[in-house]
């Protein structure tokens, strides 16, 4: 809704216009007024209106006077001079202050309606420009910051645009911080990371510390903080403080790395470097977390330092099933990884490694590690690991996992496996049964499964199917009315003619003269 202002020394007039529309159904809060120009200007420069309706002639300071003040103080209103036709000559004098609306007193109600929509669509438009404007500077000024911060304000482009800009750069020091944001579902919105910025630039105020917020990427918030010697000491506290409020207030997993000091905005850029490496750590020191980049710089960080954990004792404790040696040589592995802070890209090639080896172990076996895994990828599933904690964890389980899978596919185990088949045939022999899709349902290759097969029952596991679908068929035969085709179909043959080879091989007989002999 837009303000209107009436100004005219008759009380009559004022009210009539007040009262001669209804100003809300147009688009205005309904009309305040003033009966002398220099009433108007106070009420002007205490509230601001939208549109000035003034009569020209008034006591005092009369219409082109007021006119005139508003414009000396750029006062934002559109004007309507009220006018009479023998004031028309005086009324021109206006015209060089940038008034063009006019209304001749009397003033008519359609008159006045249609001036007033004309001013509102003028208003209307002017608006949105401004708004197109504001946050076209706002772009640019947020992507001026994010070139300061990532190449830094050396660049002669980057010096003028912030100049440009209002983006001040002649502070004696200068930190970049980053604010890290995690969810469950991975994905922070825009009106969230609004939200984390908000709380930041109000904390900032708050604490009277100069700074500049702007987005990274869709998870990250970069925070310039600038100024005096006096605030220098506070930035950490603050940034702690930031922390907590940010945590509390949206229950988000928040990494806050802080970069290192420097005293030029030209170096902003090396600030900023740094605290992504700070927020490296994360992947060591866990989520939730506040980390500096001073902690790299006191930290044995080496990467030329000797690995001393050696992962064949890890494989010996899987195949072992030692448990407790599992945990603890995977312990001792990220223990060494984390106390010497190796690369993330070390830490994944020796898992590789790990896997590798156990991958053998399986295959020693006859198992495949894709069906062992149920085709959930391991080696894309830690990549999404955030931080060692997960890693390790990740690991262990696998690790346990395999264990338990080799101790259970361990030759004193065949039996055991055997008979684990043996009572799927007999359940699901009906169906469409093959080596090669059973052998997928225990986790072995066909070939290893067969061949145990054949050493435990001393037969191929294709007679075995065959005597098991036989004598499947006979309880047909003998206890029902069913045709021969229609029991070959039942116990599992699509081929007639094999059914009646199979069965005859089997019983020394025909199914029909089984039947003719057998029937109860």
């Amino acid at each position: 809704m837009y303000k209107a202002l009436i100004v005219d020394d008759e009380i009559t007039v004022c009210k009539g216009l007040s009262v001669l529309i209804d100003w809300e159904q147009y688009g205005y809060e309904a009309a305040d007024y003033a009966l002398r120009g220099v009433d108007a200007l106070q009420k002007a420069e205490s509230q601001v209106y939208d549109v000035v309706i003034t009569d020209i002639r008034m006591p005092g300071m009369d219409g082109i006077e007021l006119i005139k003040r508003l414009k000396e103080i750029k006062y934002p209103a559109r004007v309507i001079i009220l006018s009479a036709y023998r004031d028309f000559e005086y009324a021109k004098a206006a015209v060089e202050y940038g008034v063009k609306n006019y209304l001749l007193k009397p003033v008519d109600e359609k008159s006045l309606i249609d001036l007033l929509l004309k001013i509102k669509v003028e208003i209307d438009e002017e608006l949105k420009k401004q708004m197109l404007i504001s946050e076209s500077n706002r772009l640019l000024r947020e992507k001026t910051l994010v070139d300061i911060v990532k190449i830094g304000a050396n660049n002669s482009v980057n010096s003028k645009k912030a100049d440009e800009l209002d983006i001040y750069m002649k502070y004696p020091f200068f930190q970049v911080c980053i604010v890290e944001m995690e969810k469950i579902d991975d994905y922070i919105s825009e009106n969230e990371r609004t939200i984390v910025k908000n709380i930041t630039g109000e904390l900032l105020e708050l604490e009277q510390m100069q700074g500049y917020v702007l987005d990274l990427d869709e998870t990250r918030i970069g925070i310039i903080l600038c100024g005096y010697e006096e605030l220098k000491k506070k930035s950490g506290f603050i940034m702690k403080k930031l922390f907590e409020s940010i945590r509390l207030s949206t229950g988000y997993n928040i990494t806050l790395s802080i970069g290192n000091e420097v005293d030029d905005s030209c170096l902003i850029y090396v600030s900023y470097k740094n605290a992504k490496k700070a927020l490296d750590l994360k992947f060591f020191k866990g989520t939730n977390a506040v980390i500096q980049f001073d902690e790299i710089e006191t930290r044995n960080f080496n990467n030329k330092s000797t690995f001393n954990w050696n992962f064949d004792s890890l494989i010996c404790s899987v195949k072992e099933n030692d448990i407790e040696k599992i945990t603890l040589e995977i312990d001792k592995f990220f223990s060494e990884v984390y106390s010497k802070l190796w690369p993330v890209s070390i830490a994944y090639s020796i898992i590789i490694n790990v896997y590798i080896r156990i991958e053998d172990c399986i295959c020693d076996i006859g198992g495949f590690m894709p069906e062992f895994l149920n085709n959930k990828p391991f080696l894309e599933d830690i990549q999404r690991n955030r931080t060692l904690e997960e890693l390790k964890d990740s690991l262990k389980e696998f690790c346990l996992k395999v264990s338990q899978y080799l101790k259970d596919a361990h030759p004193k185990s065949s039996n055991k496996l055997v008979d684990a088949v043996i009572k799927y045939v007999q359940e699901h022999c009906a169906e469409n049964l093959t080596l090669v899709n059973i052998s997928k349902s225990f986790f072995f290759n066909s070939v290893y499964l067969g061949r145990v097969f054949k050493n435990i029952k001393g037969m191929n596991f294709i007679d075995f199917m065959n005597h098991c679908r036989t004598e499947m068929a006979v309880k047909l035969l003998e206890n029902t009315d069913l045709m021969v085709h229609e029991i070959c179909e039942k116990v599992g043959y699509k081929d007639k003619g094999y059914f009646y080879r199979m069965f005859k091989k089997i019983k020394g007989i025909s199914p029909s003269d089984y039947r003719a002999v057998h029937k109860k």
